[in-house]
């Protein structure tokens, strides 16, 4: 029935958690930020699942596994293979 925006309790429909899901069931990605930046095109599922794999590679050392902060993943789209990793535009609220 109520939810955030901006630290305010609203109704649903016009909460945080509201716009999320109706983006992920649109798949376009979220963003609450101002345009600054020139936008980097969206990962694919393809790009994001050789990405990801990637990453955790390079995480890695021989027979171990590589460990990955979820918080740094975003991030590391971004300065390694100049992509925007968007769970909405994958259809996902959440990761």
């Amino acid at each position: 029935i109520l939810g955030y925006l901006e630290g305010n309790m609203v109704p649903f429909g016009r909460s945080v958690d509201w716009i999320k899901e109706h983006c992920a069931a649109c798949q376009q990605p979220v963003s609450f930020a101002k345009k600054t930046k020139v936008a980097l095109p969206l990962a694919t599922w393809v790009e994001a699942r050789a990405c990801l794999w990637q990453i955790l590679l390079t995480a890695g050392t021989p027979g171990h596994p590589g460990i990955i902060t979820l918080s740094n993943v975003k991030r590391l789209f971004r300065s390694r293979f100049n992509l925007e990793l968007s769970e909405a535009a994958l259809g996902h609220a959440w990761l």
